[in-house]
């Protein structure tokens, strides 16, 4: 079973592997080897058992193991979490207006994937938020911003 695999960025930065139509989440990474288990693990109604091995090959993931899942795959979640990404990305790049940026990433998207994504709002949200980020981090508050983190938790 050698099958060489999309990997797809999540909302939080993170790398998931895309399955045979399947989100999956990095465990633990031994070596080359890499250690996958299903995004919906912790779903009430799923727990799902499905777990991958993978090789990281030629700059890529190649598929050695796959246990199956107990679910359907979700076809639309790799799409929306590639949208998500790179309206993210083209935030952090242009100082368009967000209306615009989520004009432009949402039309390029495949119409049957539409109705799985954040409202307008929420992504013009998003865009805001990560511009804050970016503003708050190359101003310097950082440090401050971690500070102040600390003496909040108990």
């Amino acid at each position: 079973m050698e099958e060489t695999c999309e990997v797809v960025v999540s909302q939080k930065g993170f790398h998931k592997l895309r399955v045979q139509g399947y989100l999956m989440v990095k465990e633990k990474c031994a070596g080359e080897r890499y250690y996958w288990c299903c995004d919906r693990r912790k779903a009430i109604s799923d727990h799902s058992g499905g777990r991958g091995i993978s090789c990281f090959r030629n700059g890529q993931h190649v598929l050695r193991k796959c246990v199956d899942h107990n679910h359907v795959p979700v076809a639309s979640a790799p799409y929306v979490a590639a949208i998500l990404e790179e309206i993210k990305t083209r935030a952090r790049s242009t100082a368009d207006l967000p209306c615009q940026t989520v004009h432009s990433c949402t039309t390029s998207a495949p119409p049957n994937i539409a109705p799985y994504l954040p409202s307008k709002a929420a992504l013009s949200e998003s865009i805001r938020r990560v511009r804050r980020a970016e503003r708050l981090v190359n101003q310097g508050h950082l440090p401050r911003l971690q500070f102040l983190r600390s003496c909040k938790e108990p």
